[in-house]
């Protein structure tokens, strides 16, 4: 299976080339960049939930159902969200999954600010 065959699109965080073009992604970076783009942009009404715990299964659902619903080039292996022992305002969402493609597995954990 090649790159190609998970995709490719504008890079995320966008940025440019060193010979000043928009920079883009392809494979499984591409697909891991838009893992982090559908958490950022559907967890943002959590920005103002406390940090506890109920909020954490609470991601942990929200999280599931939207890359069910916006990425379909996965299937989540697991989705565990929890406190940031350093920052009191953050949570780690770790999210473990495999390529639907290439059967590859995959990790990425994304922090989600919230109210301590």
């Amino acid at each position: 299976m090649i790159a190609a065959d998970l995709g490719r699109g504008l890079a995320f965080p966008v940025r440019l080339t060193a010979s000043g073009n928009v920079a883009f992604s392809e494979g499984e970076a591409n697909v891991r960049e838009s893992i982090e783009i559908v958490l950022r942009t559907g967890l943002g009404a959590s920005l103002f939930a406390t940090n506890t715990t109920s909020t954490w299964r609470a991601l942990e659902e929200r999280i599931v159902f939207a890359l069910a619903t916006w990425e379909s080039r996965i299937n989540a292996v697991s989705v565990t969200v929890e406190g940031d022992a350093a920052e009191p305002e953050t949570a780690i969402a770790t999210i473990t999954y495999s390529l639907v493609a290439t059967n590859a597995p995959g990790r990425l954990a994304v922090a989600i600010p919230l109210q301590p």
